[in-house]
């Protein structure tokens, strides 16, 4: 009530006097913003508890709204379960904590953005969703970037139906994804740490690990799944020890895909841990010279600078 009577009395920046020691507030109604500029600075020692019943923010109608030292957990919402930011709102999340959102959520078990997003040194983890997007959902048309976070332990698994894909990650938009890990992320069917279609990819100094796509013996791409028209990038990346029958690194449904100073290796099936499963799969891949990869997929044809069969260790 009080965040959002601060909010009524117009734009500006929002901050708690709570005191010394850590606050949760549960959160009673989601808070709305319609064209509308806010900064929430939660100094960081305050939590906002969703207690699996609400959605906590939403922008619409060229709403911007900016998060800072902020813990958001247990939220819930059909798209987005803790932040739904509509197609001509923004918001810039930094030094933000989003937790065990999602159990009625179909896609965005943390966000889901259809206009523009920044994630800048968050902790986005163990958030799900039936459909789509464990953690981020990023729409077609929008514009994410994510930049010195962590995605951790989300999933897309619908509990009915062999459905679920991009246990961290799915976009149909523009992404960056710069010096970020996607770790132990899982997929009921493809992509286990990011599923991406439509527009443009670009990943920079990230690591992508121990994520899985299974759906039994019929799952692709454990790390990253590249359907069909789009463009992709990876540039300093390592994607290594990750997870699905087909494809456990890369698998490559068709898309524009080119590694330069990326690392795949010792991928395995869902089923055996330490059954090896090809580290790309699908049309090939474009090197940009000096990868490393731990069999003798992904890269065609020769070039001198890529190392092909060899274990990084």
């Amino acid at each position: 009530g009080a965040i959002q009577a601060a909010m009524n009395a117009g734009n500006g920046t929002i901050s708690f006097n709570c005191g010394p020691n850590p606050v949760t507030i549960e959160m009673t109604t989601k808070l709305a913003l319609a064209g509308q500029e806010f900064t929430i600075v939660g100094n960081p020692r305050i939590t906002l508890d969703g207690n699996d019943l609400i959605q906590l923010f939403r922008v619409e109608n060229g709403g911007q709204l900016t998060l800072r030292n902020l813990v958001m957990i247990n939220a819930n919402g059909a798209q987005g379960a803790a932040l739904f930011v509509d197609t001509n709102g923004s918001a810039t999340l930094r030094t933000v904590s989003i937790t065990d959102g999602g159990d009625d959520t179909a896609s965005g078990g943390a966000i889901y953005n259809k206009g523009l997003l920044e994630v800048d040194n968050a902790f986005i983890m163990d958030n799900t969703a039936d459909v789509s997007g464990g953690a981020i959902y990023n729409d077609t048309g929008a514009i994410a970037s994510i930049r010195n976070s962590h995605i951790l332990g989300n999933e897309a698994i619908n509990p009915i139906a062999n459905l679920g894909d991009g246990g961290g990650i799915y976009s149909k938009g523009e992404l960056t994804i710069e010096s970020s890990t996607i770790y132990a992320n899982d997929a009921k069917r493809f992509g286990g740490g990011l599923y991406f279609q439509t527009d443009d990819l670009s990943i920079v100094n990230a690591t992508f690990a121990e994520n899985t796509a299974d759906l039994g013996g019929a799952g692709g791409g454990g790390a990253i799944y590249a359907a069909n028209s789009n463009t992709i990038s990876l540039l300093n990346v390592t994607v290594e020890r990750n997870n699905a029958d087909s494809g456990a690194g890369i698998w490559n449904a068709g898309g524009d895909v080119t590694l330069k100073n990326t690392i795949v290796a010792n991928s395995s099936t869902t089923a055996d841990n330490g059954t090896p499963s090809l580290n790309c799969d699908g049309p090939s891949v474009t090197s940009g010279g000096h990868n490393l990869i731990g069999d003798g997929s992904c890269v065609s044809g020769s070039n001198s600078t890529d190392i092909r069969n060899t274990n990084p260790n």
